[in-house]
C-alpha cells in the first residue's frame, strides 16, 4: 500500500515465494480463456503476474516481488504472462474467436522467462482522445479512440455516463445512442484499473428538426438532405478552402447516417480541390476548371457530362472497372494515351480499370 498509494493490494504465499493476488480490484492471477487441453494437460490458458520496476529510466523484470522491493524506485508495473507457453508453440483451439485473438496478441507481445526478452510493459492506454459531440434524439455515435502507443496491448476500455436517461451506452466499444434532449458526460476508464480516468467528453442530445432541403457541412463539403425516409443527401457545394475531398457512399451527421446520392451540378466549381476520391454519381461540370491533380473514381457510378472538363492540373487518374458510364466531354481538355503512347478517347471502354499518370497533355496508361 505504501508503494501504490490509495487503493487495495493483497498477496499470499506461492510456489516461488510471495506473489500479488489482487491490486485495486485486479486479479493478480490474471485470466483464463476457454481452450482444449494443451500437451501438458492444461484445460485452459492461465496467466500469472510478472512484476516490473523502473530503475534508471529502464523497465526491468523485478528480481524480487514488488511487496519485498526495498530500492528507491516508486514506479512499478504488472503484466500477465501466459502460463502454458513454452519453447515450442502449443496449438490451441478456442470456443470464442475473441479468446483466440487475445491469445495471439499475447503470443506476439510477451515472452516466456528464459526464451526471448520482455518488452517494455504497458498496462493500459496512456491517452485516449475523444471529442465532444452533438447528436439528435435517436442518433448514434461511436467514439473514435486513439491509443498511445498505437500498438498498446490493452485496448479494452469501459465507458460510463452520468445520465442514463439522456444517452445509452454499449459495452467496451460503445455505440452511444441519444435517448432524450440534454447534456451527458461520458467517461472512459481502463478495464484494469477503474480509478484512473483516461478521458471525459460531453454528448449533447438535441431534438431532430431536420427537413428535406436542409443543408449541412461535413469536412468542408455541403450536403443537401433529399429524403428523411430513407435518409439520403447529395453533395451540392463546398464551404471554405477544400483541398482533399472524399465522397463516400454514406455520410454521418448528428448521429444519423445518410446515403449519398450524387455530386451535384457544378458542386466544386471555383474550389481549391486538389485530390478527390468519389464513390457516387458525378454530375455535370461537378469539378470543372478546378486545380484537381489526383482523381479516383470508384464503384458503380455514372460520370456526367463535362464533369472534369478543363482540369489542366491532372497528373493521376484512376477509373475503377466498376464505373458504369462516362459522359460526353467528361475530361475535355485532357489527353489520354495507351501503353504505346497513342491517344485514346476518354470513353468508358478505354478508361475503366486503368490508372493514368503524366499531365493533361498526355495521361499515360
Amino acid at each position: 500500500e505504501q508503494k501504490f498509494g490509495a487503493g487495495s493490494i493483497s498477496y499470499g504465499e506461492g510456489s516461488y515465494g510471495l506473489f500479488i493476488a489482487e491490486i485495486n480490484g485486479m486479479n493478480g492471477m490474471g485470466i483464463s480463456l476457454s481452450s482444449e487441453q494443451d500437451q501438458y494437460g492444461y484445460g485452459d490458458i492461465y496467466y500469472y503476474p510478472v512484476q516490473y520496476i523502473m530503475e534508471d529510466g529502464v523497465w526491468q523484470q523485478a528480481s524480487v516481488t514488488i511487496p519485498n522491493y526495498t530500492g528507491e524506485s516508486t514506479t512499478f508495473a504488472i503484466v500477465t504472462e501466459p502460463l502454458t507457453f513454452d519453447a515450442v508453440p502449443v496449438e490451441h483451439t478456442f470456443e470464442k474467436e475473441d479468446d483466440k485473438f487475445v491469445y495471439e496478441q499475447l503470443m506476439e507481445v510477451y515472452a516466456w522467462p528464459g526464451w526471448g526478452t520482455f518488452p517494455e510493459p504497458f498496462i493500459a492506454p496512456a491517452e485516449i482522445e475523444v471529442a465532444d459531440v452533438t447528436i439528435v434524439v435517436g442518433g448514434e455515435y461511436t467514439p473514435e479512440v486513439i491509443f498511445t502507443p498505437e500498438n498498446a496491448f490493452n485496448k479494452n476500455v469501459i465507458w460510463y455516463t452520468d445520465d442514463k436517461d439522456i444517452v445509452e451506452l454499449g459495452d467496451f466499444h460503445p455505440i452511444i445512442t441519444g435517448l432524450a434532449e440534454g447534456v451527458a458526460t461520458v467517461t472512459a476508464y481502463s478495464t484494469y484499473d477503474s480509478v484512473n480516468v483516461f478521458c471525459s467528453f460531453t454528448v449533447t442530445v438535441v431534438e431532430n428538426t431536420m427537413a428535406e432541403g436542409d443543408v449541412f457541412v461535413q469536412d468542408g463539403i455541403k450536403y443537401t438532405i433529399t429524403s428523411l425516409e430513407p435518409l439520403s443527401a447529395k453533395v451540392t457545394g463546398y464551404e471554405g478552402s477544400v483541398v482533399d475531398v472524399f465522397i463516400g457512399k454514406y455520410v454521418d451527421y448528428m448521429g444519423l447516417t445518410f446515403e449519398v446520392e450524387s455530386v451535384g451540378l457544378k458542386a466544386f466549381v471555383g474550389s481549391d480541390v486538389k485530390t478527390a476520391t468519389v464513390m457516387v454519381d458525378v454530375g455535370g461540370f461537378a469539378f470543372a476548371k478546378t486545380p484537381l491533380k489526383v482523381l479516383k473514381l470508384e464503384g458503380e457510378i455514372d460520370v456526367g457530362r463535362s464533369a472534369f472538363t478543363a482540369c489542366y492540373k491532372l497528373i493521376n487518374v484512376y477509373v475503377s472497372d466498376e464505373v458504369k458510364s462516362i459522359g460526353v466531354n467528361a475530361f475535355a481538355g485532357c489527353t489520354f494515351v495507351d501503353e504505346n503512347g497513342d491517344p485514346i478517347d476518354a470513353t468508358l471502354d478505354n478508361l475503366a480499370g486503368h490508372k493514368f499518370t503524366g499531365n493533361y497533355k498526355a495521361l499515360k496508361m
